[in-house]
């Protein structure tokens, strides 16, 4: 029996290196095998850009819609957009030149960001419309379509990668060995999910308006790295109390040591799944449950829980939503 390929479409360079290893973890390669796929407009690249680094707004899609009514039946022009190469590359790796290549299941993982929390359905409404422009950029048949709604899957991580770091101790360790040095014990608010992090006040140097980092010539390059932005809570970012976490010594103190590439790729490798499904992660979650239903439980039994919220990018939630048009497996 041919083990089943899943290819992960990713936006950051932790995911990039780290979460086909991780998922394999979960399931044996004769089952499953776990592919971080290329850029298909630049292959030397493993990660496509985000487009959830901002805030996405009902214009977005209504934008993307009138994209759509626009191109229709015509010959389209290269497309810019972060959403719209994102989805054709769902597309393309679904359906590439040479058939022999193609994903049995196509997964894309983005981050949701901070400042898009609470406007999830607005994230996903920007993904339908982008499969939709895909489709009729490529003038794809309707069996085509129908094969990308079975095969491909959208899903994010709440708010961000490095919030599942912080489940326990014990995932906090793989950071610490790769510096090779202790860091501080997080302090965070307690009874929160991984998704619902945020670091507690007792922590103030956190806090504290910081200073530059003098690594750096430029001054543009000096800012620290976890200071204080507009529009986002600072007590909520887990990527920023990591770089803390990993603050340099002195004379560098307001300078981090993390490294997505490095630290963040070695947590994410070895991510302890039971550690952070029992704090509760509901998109993460969402994203083990679209894989079950696409390989069956892992050997260990269904990582699925019950009982838990249930994300918008769950096959639970999207069964609740009748009226909208299936275009991908969860969206």
């Amino acid at each position: 029996m041919t083990a089943t390929r899943v290819g992960l479409i990713v936006t950051g360079e932790a995911e990039a290196l780290g979460f086909a290893v991780a998922l394999q973890q979960l399931w044996p390669v004769d089952v499953a095998t776990f592919e971080v796929l290329r850029n298909h407009e630049d292959e030397t690249r493993h990660k496509y850009e985000a487009f959830t680094t901002s805030k996405v707004s009902i214009e977005t899609v209504s934008a993307l819609r009138a994209k759509i009514e626009a191109v229709a039946g015509t010959r389209a022009a290269r497309v810019d957009a972060h959403i719209d190469r994102l989805v054709q590359g769902v597309f393309f790796h679904c359906f590439p030149l040479k058939r022999r290549g193609a994903m049995d299941y196509v997964v894309v993982i983005d981050d949701l960001e901070l400042v898009n929390r609470g406007n999830e359905r607005a994230v996903l409404d920007v993904v339908r419309a982008a499969v939709e422009r895909a489709a009729a950029l490529g003038k794809w048949s309707d069996s085509v379509r129908q094969d990308v709604r079975e095969r491909a899957s959208f899903h994010l991580l709440d708010p961000m990668l490095e919030a599942y770091f912080f489940a326990s101790p014990s995932t906090m360790t793989p950071i610490a060995s790769s510096l090779g040095r202790v860091i501080p014990h997080p302090q965070l608010v307690q009874g929160r999910s991984c998704e619902r992090f945020e670091v507690s006040t007792s922590d103030a140097p956190f806090f504290a308006t910081p200073g530059e980092c003098p690594r750096f010539r430029k001054s543009e390059d000096r800012k620290c790295p976890w200071r204080a932005t507009e529009g986002q809570s600072l007590a909520e970012h887990p990527k920023k109390y990591l770089q803390y976490l990993c603050r340099a010594g002195a004379p560098n103190g307001f300078c981090t040591d993390y490294r997505e590439t490095q630290e963040g790729a070695t947590a994410l490798r070895v991510l302890d799944w039971a550690a952070v499904f029992a704090r509760g992660a509901p998109y993460l979650h969402a994203l083990i449950e679209d894989l079950e239903a696409m390989l069956g439980p892992p050997p260990s039994g269904s990582l699925v829980p019950v009982g838990e919220a249930v994300a918008l990018t769950s096959l639970a939630s999207r069964e609740q939503r009748p009226e909208l048009d299936r275009v991908l497996r969860n969206v």
